[in-house]
């Protein structure tokens, strides 16, 4: 009998620290990830970053890099957007915004988003 408690509650532990691991994913993983081109493992990892920390401007803005590397680039301009409105502008930000602006060709919007990059950092 003893042996079967020792086995249950090993068990236990176990998939309790499996939960608490998965659920423990950084920025940093995601951004490895990204780096490493698994889009669709740092979408996950930034979406349950996001269900924790909702107003957190970092996190959606590497959801945005992450939808714009792979391909959703509609996607890509609602996190950025959301990234904007939680964060406020910061350079890479609106490069990035640019960038997804010109390979869906609003070439105008492209250029104010860059436009306003160089404002706030004239020697970039």
């Amino acid at each position: 009998m003893k042996v079967l408690n020792f086995l249950l509650v090993a068990v236990a532990i176990f998939l309790f620290s499996s939960v608490v691991y998965a659920k423990g994913e950084t920025y940093k993983d995601a951004e490895k990830l990204l780096d490493a081109g698994d889009y669709t493992k740092a979408e996950d990892v930034l979406k349950n970053l996001i269900s924790s920390e909702p107003n957190n401007a970092k996190y959606h803005q590497l959801l945005g890099d992450a939808y714009r590397k792979g391909g959703r680039l509609g996607e890509a301009l609602l996190e950025y957007e959301k990234a904007k409105k939680l964060g406020g502008e910061n350079v890479e930000l609106l490069k990035n915004i640019g960038t997804t602006h010109k390979w869906m060709k609003n070439y105008d919007d492209a250029a104010a988003s860059y436009k306003r990059a160089l404002q706030l950092n004239p020697g970039d």
